[in-house]
């Protein structure tokens, strides 16, 4: 099977797949935060997927979309300089541990360590203090636990 990850900023995406006849796993994460996927694609059609709607809402009424399981998205943008912002999704009042590690495993921060309300969130990280290079950083919630990779350039 092949693998692969496209970004684009274009409401088109083109994929090349090769001889690929299926496409085994789609994900896509919508700049709400809102992770959408599926799986066991069709190649050569076109789809067309929309971003779940969003009621509209009253002055006084804030609508909170609830995930169903606990996630953790990669950070945007990466490669960055300085600012990266890393989102995340919970599905029950939690405490919630995001930490940020170098590349030798020793923790350099602590990004967020408090309880939070069920829903999507996000942690804006200022690395203007920090060197460039390659750093790894990790939520923890509960039996939840995930790591990804951003990459500091200067």
């Amino acid at each position: 099977s092949k693998t692969g990850f496209k970004s684009q900023n274009s409401l088109v995406a083109h994929f090349g797949l090769n001889k690929a006849e299926i496409i085994d796993s789609l994900i896509i994460y919508w700049p709400s935060g809102i992770r959408w996927d599926t799986t066991n694609v069709a190649v050569n059609q076109k789809l067309t997927i929309w971003e779940k709607e969003k009621k509209p809402v009253s002055l006084n009424e804030e609508i909170i979309e609830i995930p169903d399981k606990y996630s953790l998205m990669q950070n945007y943008p990466n490669p960055f300089n300085p600012i990266t912002t890393i989102k995340f999704g919970i599905p029950k009042k939690s405490f919630v541990k995001i930490e940020l590690f170098n590349i030798l495993g020793q923790k350099i921060k602590t990004l967020l360590n408090k309880n939070m309300e069920a829903g999507y969130h996000k942690v804006k990280f200022n690395a203007q203090d920090y060197s460039s290079g390659l750093y790894f950083y990790q939520m923890r919630s509960e039996s939840f636990s995930k790591v990804y990779k951003m990459l500091l350039v200067k």
